[in-house]
């Protein structure tokens, strides 16, 4: 039933992100956006998005589990692009730093 309540709720979360940016007349832009795909563990996802939408950047989920041909390429090298501007952006440690942050929240989610 848990994983059921899961599913649905990734879904929904799914198509309110595919609805939302078709609403707003301004051009998405997706230069600090991490391309994720697949199932999302939904609680994981928020607790991951929030802390990453505080240091100016987020995730976005582009596919289901599975992926046409070419885009497991396509977005491996935005997320490297996305990671290049962060390193000038953050400085150098801030993959670290969003780890740190990560574990710690997980960990006071226990």
């Amino acid at each position: 039933m848990k994983i059921i309540a899961q599913l649905i709720i990734a879904l929904l979360l799914f198509f309110y992100t595919q609805v939302s940016f078709g609403q707003n007349n301004e051009p998405y832009d997706d230069s600090l956006t991490f391309y994720n795909f697949g199932l999302p563990a939904v609680h994981q996802f928020h607790i991951k998005d929030s802390i990453a939408n505080s240091m100016g950047f987020n995730y976005r989920y582009v596919a289901g589990c599975v992926l046409r041909p070419g885009q497991m390429e396509e977005i491996q090298e935005h997320n490297k692009a996305v990671r290049k501007r962060l390193m000038l952006l953050l400085g150098p440690n801030w993959e670290e730093e969003f780890n740190e942050k990560y574990a710690e929240a997980m960990k006071e989610d226990e």
